[in-house]
């Protein structure tokens, strides 16, 4: 299993999505994505304990959250 982030997130974190073409191989996409989640929520945790957060970190965060978190739920919502 992979323990670091293979796709463009690498170069750009502020990629919004795992890689489509991953989706070839869903298990390589479900270990994408959920390394890009919890990078997120890693980024939020260390700014939420800084007294001034970095800007690029606190845009990964707002960025996850606004474009991504709502199709996560809903996502998971309708897997039930």
């Amino acid at each position: 299993m992979k323990t670091e982030l293979d796709n463009a997130r690498l170069d750009d974190p502020y990629h919004q999505a795992t890689d489509m073409m991953l989706m070839e191989d869903p298990l390589e996409f479900i270990t994408e994505d959920h390394m890009r989640v919890k990078t997120d929520a890693e980024t939020m945790m260390r700014s939420a304990s800084e007294p001034k957060p970095e800007k690029p970190d606190l845009l990964e965060a707002t960025t996850f959250l606004t474009n991504e978190l709502a199709l996560l739920m809903h996502d998971e919502d309708n897997a039930r």
